[in-house]
């Protein structure tokens, strides 16, 4: 016994003067080296707190092909990082659709900063529209997450399903293209969709799969998103083929904007007229 207390006292004197570090518990323990995604979650909300990048989180978790898909109870390889400091004080009025997990995300906060900052809140997954939600108080953030690949939408022509079906019984199905870094993710999938080289007759490489843009000459103008709502602004030249591809059209500006939590709904502007305009009069 005797022999025991020297040894802790000397572990304890050796802590006081600072030869032994000592670990309190804080976001960095709880951000690696692997992180367990929590209900609420999002990667670009993981990556903020814990002071690294979506694209390095991807590097090091390659079975992740979609940043904005990581479901509750995923284990992550997190890189070395330290706590980035909590977003500005204000509030945010909820919207129609919003979650929790999506006002988190949106501020760079964490789910349960948030939940401390609004007692209130007694159940996570009940908000309402119309509800002021306190964003805990700090400076602003000066390294926003930043992406280098993106989801871009293009059809599998005749591969519909029941209920889950566009254009003429097809579907539409994402890919993934490398970009060079950057904290507007929209704005680069969608300058991707227009910029796809494919066949002559529509068809991108060797998947198989249909751009019914592809004799279109389209730009982007503008990519914005308030309240959930991105509207896309193009410029140029848009040209389709057969019936078919208007639905497909539609819905594939619809699925780049909404594959991100933030956005909720989706509106396409070509030369400023609305794209549903453009489809419903063609046959005038």
């Amino acid at each position: 016994m005797k022999q025991l207390r020297i040894v802790l006292v000397a572990a304890f004197l050796l802590v006081s003067v600072g030869a032994i570090p000592v670990v309190a518990a804080s976001h960095a323990a709880a951000c690696g080296p692997v992180y367990t995604v929590k209900y609420g979650d999002g990667l670009a909300a993981i990556a903020y707190r814990c002071g690294t990048t979506v694209s390095a989180i991807m590097r090091l978790n390659p079975a992740i092909t979609n940043p904005n898909r990581i479901y509750a109870g995923q284990r992550l390889t997190m890189p070395g990082n330290t706590p980035p400091p909590p977003a500005p004080g204000t509030t945010y009025v909820v919207k129609r659709g919003d979650t929790l997990g999506d006002i988190a995300a949106r501020y760079h906060v964490s789910l349960s900063a948030l939940l401390k900052a609004n007692p209130g809140i007694t159940n996570r997954d009940s908000i309402y529209a119309g509800q002021v939600i306190t964003i805990p108080a700090g400076p602003a953030p000066s390294n926003p997450p930043s992406f280098d690949r993106v989801n871009v939408p293009l059809i599998g022509v005749g591969t519909g399903t029941a209920g889950n079906s566009v254009g003429c019984g097809d579907s539409v199905e994402m890919v993934t293209r490398a970009v060079a870094p950057t904290t507007a993710p929209l704005t680069a999938a969608v300058s991707q969709l227009l910029s796809l080289q494919t066949d002559n007759k529509g068809y991108y490489g060797q998947s198989g799969l249909y751009d019914p843009l592809y004799s279109s000459h389209l730009s982007v103008k503008s990519v914005t998103i308030e309240n959930g709502h991105a509207v896309i602004s193009l410029t140029g030249a848009l040209s389709l083929g057969g019936t078919c591809d208007d639905p497909r059209v539609k819905a594939m500006f619809d699925r780049i904007g909404r594959q991100y939590s933030t956005v909720h709904s989706v509106t396409v502007y070509v030369n400023g007229t609305p794209l549903d305009k453009l489809l419903s009069s063609k046959g005038e």
